[in-house]
């Protein structure tokens, strides 16, 4: 910390980075080595990962003597760290990082299901398609060409690029729309980009309410989402 001035503090930074000014609430001390743990099993915290100079949210899952078991918001992952590598998080930050651990939760749900292609096709050169771009972003598109068992997509709104033949279907609409479940899991079409990953809250005839992974919901219709499976 090099200077205080009211409510914020100007940090000089470990790793070079240009000095910066941050609110005095979001500013801990670090502990001690050989300190003992100060958290406790549920109790969301700020951790150091790895020996470089960043630190991330986690969940402690357990608490013994030296040692914290934490899960990490980011991927799920668990470790266990030395209580000197845990810090107990303020509570607006703790909201945050229970938030974030609730979206990560839900997006690995969702990304464990995908779209399933109609019993029988076979996307042809020029067909309007939905397809992925990675494993866990999706996107309309247009077929360029077949090579084997893959296809060049012209990708609507990132670069060309290829994709499993088995892994595309038909582009969404109002007639080739299923019907899904309360429970279910949809990518739904968004303003821009990536289709969003989004469960089912409630059907109502052709109105479907779908919640996403930041708990935000909306209402969409058949043509704007993909029921997953």
């Amino acid at each position: 910390m090099d200077s205080i001035d009211g409510p914020r503090a100007k940090i000089v930074w470990s790793d070079n980075a240009s000095p910066s000014d941050v609110d005095l609430v979001d500013i801990y001390q670090l502990p001690k080595a050989g300190a003992p743990a100060t958290v406790k099993a549920g109790d969301y915290v700020i951790t150091k990962r790895s020996s470089g100079t960043n630190w991330e949210g986690a969940q402690v899952t357990m608490v013994s003597p030296g040692v914290v078991t934490v899960k990490y918001v980011s991927d799920l992952e668990e470790a266990n760290l030395p209580p000197e590598k845990v810090i107990a998080a303020s509570p607006a930050a703790a909201a945050d990082i229970k938030a974030n651990a609730a979206s990560t939760e839900f997006l690995k749900k969702a990304q464990a299901h995908t779209p399933q292609s109609p019993a029988g096709y076979k996307p042809k050169v020029g067909d309007h398609i939905f397809g992925p771009w990675t494993s866990t972003s999706w996107f309309g598109g247009k077929v360029k060409s077949i090579n084997g068992d893959k296809a060049l997509i012209e990708w609507e709104g990132v670069k060309p690029d290829e994709a499993d033949l088995d892994k595309i279907i038909p582009y969404p609409t109002a007639e080739n729309s299923a019907t899904p479940a309360v429970d279910d899991y949809v990518l739904v079409k968004p303003s821009s980009g990536s289709w969003d990953y989004a469960q089912v809250t409630a059907v109502n005839g052709s109105e479907i309410e779908v919640r996403d992974a930041e708990g935000k919901t909306r209402t969409v219709k058949p043509g704007e989402f993909v029921l997953l499976k």
